[in-house]
């Protein structure tokens, strides 16, 4: 179920096709960065898998943030075409950027051939908030997000069974998570609208109406449903990240749900890196242990581990590194930085944790 429209796998699979083609006849070859500007609809999905059909890597472009900022990321990636809607092409009117779009509204039955790209390496460049200077893209590869997708599907866990409610924005990463992980599964993604997803008694219709079983938000979103009075769903699995989850939150939340799980991971190690499966309101909120093929290393300041219960500094190794920032060579290197544990790079956090005698 996607918004108001129920689409199958196969219809959707479709969608995705056409539109891969059409970028296909436009030259775009695997490598290439392509926009995406689209409110959230069946769509905007079937064109997220366009665009990775083709071999291209897809850079959200959030509608509603400020033509400042879009602006900015078109200039940086360098885009050439942006797939989006009548209503979002207009916004561009106005900003005199040299870039072609690909109009979903317009699209043809059928296309001329299917196109699925051989060649997979990055799957998206994801711009930071910015809040300490310009926006940064996060180069993600198709294995990092296979390896965060198989590992989340086991811990916190989803089935076929399973509906999902995808309340994020595509330039907040933890859409990933929302939109790919019901399609890895066969499960059900139900894609709440923009005006949805910031209302608080919606939320709790679109959650009672679809009997959705797994949803994920920060603590604010979760503070929302709690300020209309939410009795709750004791068939959801709650996730929450993003922001530190305070202690009376989970005193609230806890109650109400089948499930918390505290979620932790920067955007440049693939969305999350380590989860928590909360059961206790009263015990130290962790951030838990590792996801697979994910490692987690305390150092102090001479990048030598420090033992349980001290502080240091966090970094992060394995297979959810991205690539790199996006046209940020020195960035990148003061970051993902040569791990003296192993042959890999470890990523340099800048937060600070500390291990509990259990690990």
């Amino acid at each position: 179920v996607f918004n108001s429209t129920a689409l199958t796998y196969s219809e959707l699979d479709n969608k995705a096709d056409i539109i891969a083609s059409i970028l296909s006849e436009k030259s775009v070859k695997p490598g290439d960065l392509v926009g995406i500007c689209m409110e959230r609809s069946s769509l905007m999905i079937a064109a997220l898998l366009g665009i990775l059909k083709s071999g291209a890597a897809y850079v959200p472009l959030d509608p509603h943030y400020p033509s400042e900022r879009l602006s900015y990321m078109i200039n940086d990636a360098r885009l050439k075409y942006i797939v989006a809607q009548t209503d979002t092409i207009s916004m561009f009117s106005k900003m005199n950027e040299m870039v072609s779009f690909i109009n979903t509204d317009l699209l043809p039955q059928n296309c001329t051939s299917s196109v699925h790209s051989s060649t997979f390496k990055t799957a998206y460049v994801i711009y930071t908030s910015g809040s300490t200077g310009k926006p940064k893209g996060v180069r993600i590869s198709h294995q990092s997000v296979v390896n965060l997708l198989k590992g989340l599907r086991k811990k916190p866990g989803l089935d076929p069974t399973d509906v999902v409610l995808a309340t994020t924005t595509l330039s907040f990463d933890i859409s990933v998570l929302e939109i790919f992980l019901p399609l890895i599964t066969g499960a059900c993604c139900v894609m709440v609208d923009h005006e949805t997803s910031r209302d608080g008694a919606g939320l709790i219709t679109t959650i009672e109406q679809h009997s959705a079983t797994l949803m994920q938000g920060t603590p604010g979103l979760w503070r929302l449903l709690l300020s209309c009075e939410w009795s709750g769903s004791k068939q959801l699995k709650a996730l929450c990240g993003g922001e530190k989850l305070p202690p009376d939150l989970i005193s609230d939340l806890l109650p109400k749900v089948k499930e918390l799980w505290n979620m932790y991971g920067p955007t440049e190690t693939t969305v999350w890196s380590t989860c928590h499966h909360i059961t206790d309101s009263s015990s130290p909120v962790l951030i838990g242990r590792p996801i697979a093929n994910t490692q987690i290393y305390i150092l102090d300041t001479s990048m030598k581990p420090v033992a349980p219960g001290v502080t240091g500094e966090l970094y992060i190794g394995g297979a959810g590194l991205a690539e790199g920032y996006h046209n940020l060579p020195d960035m990148t290197a003061s970051r993902f930085i040569q791990s003296p544990f192993s042959k890999g790079l470890i990523y340099k956090t800048g937060d600070l944790a500390r291990f509990c005698q259990d690990g």
